[in-house]
């Protein structure tokens, strides 16, 4: 099994086999971007070590094949919903592509999953921060509103974003 991970501007790839062997790459890309980039934040060396570690975990006797390959894409608040949906979409596209250039697996064992905002990880990083402005106030707009709302009018607003640049 491979499992890729993208997160916001940072990309964690994991390598499982069926006895649980595990493996991660991180992989960075350039706010707004989703183009592959080896020469951004070390992307290109990571890449090389990753897949020399496949490749060596690929020819251990005991590892039998790739049976899922999930490549999970995030990114950061800025933009609309919508244009964070397609970057993320783009993102998987081309981790994928980049992936698919240094090792072979089947088509039919990949799983895309593009996640829009990562809300997850800027939650983590705001509460690793003690010097955010606010920090309580973000992290419990973070932790208790939706990320959308749709109107009584049947309209979709992006509510925890403008909560955060509201703060109401």
């Amino acid at each position: 099994i491979i499992v890729v991970l993208l997160l916001t501007n940072l990309y964690i790839a994991e390598a499982k086999d069926d006895k649980q062997n595990s493996d991660t790459l991180e992989v960075h890309f350039r706010q707004g971007a989703s183009a592959w980039d080896p020469t951004y934040k070390e992307n290109g060396r990571r890449m090389e070590e990753f897949v020399n570690r496949f490749r060596k975990f690929h020819k251990d006797s005991t590892f039998r094949q790739i049976t899922k390959i999930q490549i999970s894409a995030g990114c950061s608040p800025e933009g609309t919903w919508e244009y964070n949906q397609k970057l993320s979409q783009n993102r998987v596209k081309s981790i994928r592509q980049a992936l698919s250039e240094q090792i072979e697996f089947p088509d039919s064992a990949v799983v895309e999953n593009a996640i829009g905002i990562n809300w997850d990880l800027l939650y983590k990083f705001v509460s690793e921060d003690t010097d955010v402005p606010f920090r309580d106030e973000v992290l419990h707009i973070m932790q208790n509103s939706p990320e959308l709302h749709t109107t009584s009018d049947g309209n979709t607003m992006e509510l925890r974003k403008k909560r955060l640049i509201w703060n109401n």
